[in-house]
């Protein structure tokens, strides 16, 4: 008889590296030590002899810029291999109408194939058979859920049974992102302990920031962006108390302080003055972020002259449609119907409260 529970450990120096199962992998999860990982770059991780990976970290990380990578990295690296990429939260109406019970191999794969073109495409009957042959015999597929954590709960256990489907009757290869909330569920399905991202170092956060705003600014002086990058950070590390790197490690808030204190970067490099505010948190930085945004979408998409009357005007109401709308999504419905209510007056208050 052969064993069904088999758990592949690697001996490295004086540790054991877990590399593979074929079963539950919570019967080893007691003896993991969390404090001690290996590291992979992406070519690391294309030439892992794997069907199966998945991708746990939390928001802002960069998951879905990481995998867009890989997937530019594959098509580079293997020209003939197939990458459907799905964005989760872009086929809700697909897995409304989808009916995985029974676990057919088929709808598995008319799904996916529903994903993969658009009826506007009008694709030959062969090309579709090339690519369900592909998905199920030939291994030359990769399919990338990306967002797990983002669709509504109503379709996460259709997910949940098309991962298993892809992963137990397809030769496909499948990569799966999610936030660290889902991770161990996700663990559990695919028998697959997750890969995750580092966060920035403070030399990461330097470089993104010189980066950035030499991109939005052109050609600026070097040395002194990289001398206000640095007293940048040391006030956000003070004003937020983030001495551990917890919220600037993240690396969407480190691009959302480059978009908020763009100017004053651009400023210290015409005139050597540095011009940031000795206290600052956490609202202020979004309402930064926000007015940058604003400004975005007011000159740079829709022309308009920031300077004008009119415009002004305008962007007052966009931004309080922009309260609004941020009211609607986040407090509950016996707030929003309380009389008097006011999304504008609530932020007005929070402000009084910080």
């Amino acid at each position: 008889m052969f064993c069904k529970n088999v758990h592949w450990i690697h001996k490295k120096g004086d540790f054991f590296v877990w590399r593979d199962s074929s079963s539950d992998i919570d019967v080893i999860r007691k003896y993991i030590d969390k404090t001690k990982c290996e590291s992979y770059d992406v070519r690391s991780i294309m030439e892992h002899n794997d069907s199966t990976m998945l991708l746990a970290a939390e928001p802002g990380m960069g998951k879905s810029t990481f995998l867009s990578h890989m997937e530019h990295e594959i098509k580079k690296w293997e020209p003939s291999m197939w990458v459907l990429r799905l964005n989760l939260n872009d086929h809700t109406i697909s897995l409304e109408r989808a009916e995985f019970e029974g676990e057919c191999i088929n709808k598995y794969k008319e799904f996916l194939w529903e994903a993969a073109h658009s009826k506007e495409q009008n694709a030959l009957e062969l090309e579709k058979n090339i690519f369900l042959h592909a998905l199920e015999k030939t291994g030359n597929v990769v399919v990338i859920l990306d967002g797990f954590d983002e669709i509504s709960p109503d379709y996460c256990r259709k997910v949940e049974m098309l991962i298993r489907g892809i992963r137990n009757k397809m030769a496909s290869k499948i990569w799966v992102s999610s936030r660290a909330s889902y991770q161990m569920n996700l663990e559990k399905i695919l028998k697959k302990f997750a890969f995750t991202l580092r966060p920035f170092t403070i030399q990461n956060h330097i470089t993104f920031l010189e980066l950035f705003w030499n991109k939005t600014n052109g050609e600026l002086k070097k040395g002194s962006l990289r001398y206000f990058a640095e007293k940048l950070l040391r006030s956000t590390s003070k004003n937020f108390s983030d001495k551990d790197g917890n919220f600037t490690g993240i690396p969407l808030h480190t691009m959302m302080l480059a978009e908020a204190f763009e100017n004053e970067a651009k400023n210290y490099c015409l005139n050597g003055k540095v011009d940031l505010p000795e206290n600052f948190n956490l609202l202020d930085l979004f309402r930064k972020f926000t007015e940058k945004k604003c400004d975005i979408y007011l000159g740079e998409k829709n022309a308009m002259d920031c300077t004008k009357p009119n415009t002004k005007e305008e962007r007052q109401n966009y931004v309080k449609k922009h309260d609004s709308s941020v009211s609607v999504v986040v407090l509950p419905r016996r707030t929003q119907s309380a009389p008097g209510y006011r999304s504008y007056h609530l932020l007005a208050k929070s402000k009084e409260i910080t």
